[in-house]
């Protein structure tokens, strides 16, 4: 009799967080997060080695006077197919721009911009991550997760040199990095309509030419204000430092971004 009450107990519970799981994927499945990024402090260093004349190292800020801060639309999300598993994605653009005399000579593979040229540059970089998290804990109040995934950053950089209303030099070099990412998560919900949202992300690898190592940590607030709508703010910390072949040179890139998000967030 006893172990027939322990068995029907246990039963009422198991069905119990089966439909309060089947609640919370009712209105958490899938989920779009759209808004921006606002980048205060964005720093980047980039050089292009050529076997010809060794690059050197390019402060974009300091040497090239582009923007620090800029405004970046951002997209995220995820689709939530089982209680431990999600598949997490996102993509942002970050560009930038510049324009300066120069008054140090700057090389860029087999070229060298001259003292007194007029130069304009830009560097764009789009960034695209899908990861797989796994929620090892899921309850109520608590989710934590590891995940594990593909970072991929493009960009391209421009440089064009002109002196005396003549073009010198107009270089233009893109390269795209694909890197595996590993990763840690954790959601907190403060109340039924206030969560707090955490999620770290970070690898390093080196491959013949290829290395790369990359980090972005992302902590938010996120007021449910509707069944399917929230809004959230937080902050967001992405470092990343590429090496990879590019025609007949090395580019190299290291860039820090660090800003604030606001969005708007829809749940179905």
């Amino acid at each position: 009799m006893k172990k027939r009450i322990i068995g029907a107990a246990s039963l009422v519970l198991l069905l119990a967080s089966s439909n309060l799981f089947a609640d919370v994927l009712e209105n958490d499945r899938f989920n779009l997060r759209l808004g921006g990024f606002f980048v205060t402090n964005t720093e980047a260093t980039i050089s292009f080695v050529s076997p010809a004349l060794a690059g050197i190292s390019i402060n974009t800020t300091r040497d090239l006077s582009m923007n620090d801060t800029t405004n970046v639309f951002r997209l995220d999300g995820y689709y939530r197919f089982t209680e431990q598993s999600s598949i997490d994605f996102s993509y942002y653009r970050v560009n930038r721009d510049g324009s300066t005399v120069l008054d140090t000579e700057i090389h860029w593979g087999g070229n060298i911009y001259p003292i007194n040229a007029n130069l304009d540059s830009s560097l764009n970089t789009d960034t695209y991550k899908i990861a797989y998290v796994w929620s090892f804990h899921h309850d109520e109040k608590v989710e934590l997760g590891l995940s594990a995934g593909l970072h991929i950053t493009s960009f391209n950089v421009k440089l064009k040199g002109t002196l005396n209303d003549i073009t010198i030099h107009n270089d233009s070099n893109s390269a795209t990095a694909p890197l595996p990412v590993i990763g840690f998560k954790l959601n907190y919900n403060i109340t039924p309509k206030l969560v707090w949202m955490n999620k770290l992300e970070l690898f390093y690898i080196k491959i013949d030419s290829f290395k790369g190592n990359f980090s972005d940590f992302i902590s938010a607030l996120e007021y449910r204000a509707f069944d399917n709508i929230g809004f959230g703010v937080g902050l967001n910390s992405i470092n990343s430092d590429l090496e990879l072949e590019e025609g007949d040179g090395l580019l190299i890139l290291d860039t820090t971004n660090l800003g604030a998000l606001a969005y708007a967030s829809i749940y179905f």
